[in-house]
């Protein structure tokens, strides 16, 4: 099994510019209980459980023309949440572990009044079996963060990186709340929530061969009413999101190095590393990447190089490494102090808010 981790905060992704104004539910938790509720038209309010994704419930009802609607739901506890209106008389419950019963009614507002439809309630399905169950070993409260889901990836096949691969999201009990199959039998090694906040994305390669599609880089609400795929042509393994919808990608066919695909689908090449180790005098077949992470504050490309243990820094807008760190002494690197504090094997580089470079690495350490 292969598995990359991510904390959400939220549990309700919206699609980009989709909001009309019109519908704008309170803060997710707010209760707006005002005595007993007043039970005035929505009467056909009604769940129904999503028929692929067994534990997203759909809201639907009229809208009686509120300037405001939305829907609260609730399950294991007394507490309301709130899911926004994805369109007029529409919501979309999320959050809910498996054969969990769930109660819901929908909100609006209407003269200033607040009004309330009937309580309809449904119960969430079983996981599909190919859906992997994660077992919680340890928890240690104090040292938490106060996310209360994770994001993940699975791989679920026979064999080690093997598809196909699952995006699940998790609560801090272990229980999947929503779960996603990466079509193709292709790999995704970095879901993530999007700059935005709205979505997510993830990435489907084949740098194993075990796939049968092209790779691609995909955004999608977690209903699914909104999606948006771009290919990655001749992508390798390191993907990371860009600034004005684009993602980088690394590219393993033609000249190795660092694509940047744009909102629209146009890819072009940022980072030539063949051309770069050939001028520092070594080979271009040891440009694969495992990870790339894109800096807004510093306007530069981090790129990891695992098979060298270096981490290149990547100016855009002149397409050059401007800074080396790791084991290359060729080229003019950064030299770590002391000496025996270098990486091996690194992977996921990125800046700290203070400035400081972060990596995961292998032991034993190679000095740089």
């Amino acid at each position: 099994m292969s598995l990359s981790l991510l904390l959400l905060s939220a549990c309700r992704p919206e699609a980009p510019a989709k909001d009309d104004g019109q519908n704008t539910p309170p803060d997710s938790g707010t209760t707006l209980e005002t005595g007993t509720p007043e039970v005035l038209g929505m009467e056909d309010f009604a769940l129904s459980v999503d028929p692929d994704i067994v534990l997203m419930v759909h809201a639907r009802f009229t809208d009686p023309g509120s300037t405001g609607a939305w829907v609260e739901y609730r399950f294991e506890t007394s507490d309301w949440l709130v899911a926004p209106t994805t369109a007029s008389g529409e919501a979309v419950l999320l959050g809910i572990p498996e054969q969990t019963r769930v109660e819901a009614r929908a909100v609006a507002v209407v003269d200033s009044a607040i009004l309330y439809s009937p309580v309809a309630s449904a119960t969430t399905g079983s996981l599909p079996p190919q859906v992997l169950r994660p077992d919680v070993v340890t928890f240690e409260a104090g040292l938490a963060s106060p996310e209360p889901w994770a994001l993940v990836s699975v791989a679920t096949g026979t064999y080690t990186y093997q598809g196909p691969y699952f995006l699940e999201l998790f609560d801090r009990a272990g229980r999947v709340v929503w779960y996603h199959e990466v079509p193709d039998d292709l790999f995704s090694f970095y879901p993530s929530v999007a700059r935005d906040g709205t979505h997510l994305w993830y990435d489907a390669q084949d740098i194993f061969g075990f796939a049968g599609g092209p790779p691609r880089v995909t955004r999608r609400t977690l209903d699914g009413r909104w999606e948006v795929t771009h290919p990655t042509p001749s992508a390798g393994q390191a993907y990371a999101e860009g600034p004005d919808g684009s993602f980088f990608y690394e590219v393993r066919g033609g000249p190795r190095g660092v694509a940047q695909v744009d909102a629209s689908g146009a890819s072009s090449l940022v980072w030539d590393c063949e051309a770069h180790l050939t001028s520092i005098g070594l080979s271009g077949g040891d440009c694969p990447l495992n990870a790339c992470n894109w800096d807004e504050a510093r306007g530069t490309l981090l790129a990891s190089q695992f098979e060298t243990s270096t981490v290149f820094e990547i100016d855009l807008a002149s397409g050059s490494a401007v800074r080396q760190f790791g084991a290359l002494t060729e080229g003019d690197p950064y030299r770590f102090v002391p000496s025996e504090s270098g990486f091996a094997y690194q992977h996921w580089p990125h800046w700290t808010p203070e400035g400081t470079l972060f990596v995961s690495t292998h032991l034993p350490c190679v000095s740089g």
